[in-house]
């Protein structure tokens, strides 16, 4: 998201960023824009969870699913931005909804 703002203008940046960041990542875990996400092709045959997928076969992710996870993201019910600020910088990268709401599979 940053590297869109031009550099000078980062360096003034302070704390405000960091809680914009935040309720951003909120947001997207409460109402991703694409709720299941983009269909996907698969290249090839593959097997998942003992089911045979055929090459060609489509497949949609439930990202809405994804993102309200009890697991991992605990009390969704509550706009809670500052969950993302209490969390270290490792769970972030895991817990990150940008992973996923705008497409995966080819990184």
């Amino acid at each position: 998201m940053l590297s869109s703002v031009p550099r000078d203008f980062q360096s003034g940046m302070t704390g405000g960023s960091c809680l914009l960041e935040c309720v951003l990542l909120e947001v997207y875990c409460w109402n991703p824009p694409l709720p299941l996400g983009v269909p996907h092709s698969l290249t090839q045959d593959n097997i998942y969870k003992g089911y045979f997928l055929p090459k060609g076969s489509s497949v949609i992710s439930n990202l809405w699913a994804i993102s309200r996870d009890p697991s991992i993201y605990h009390d969704l019910d509550v706009f809670r931005p500052e969950r993302f600020e209490e969390m270290d910088a490792e769970k972030v990268k895991v817990c990150d909804p940008k992973r996923y709401i705008f497409g995966f599979g080819r990184w």
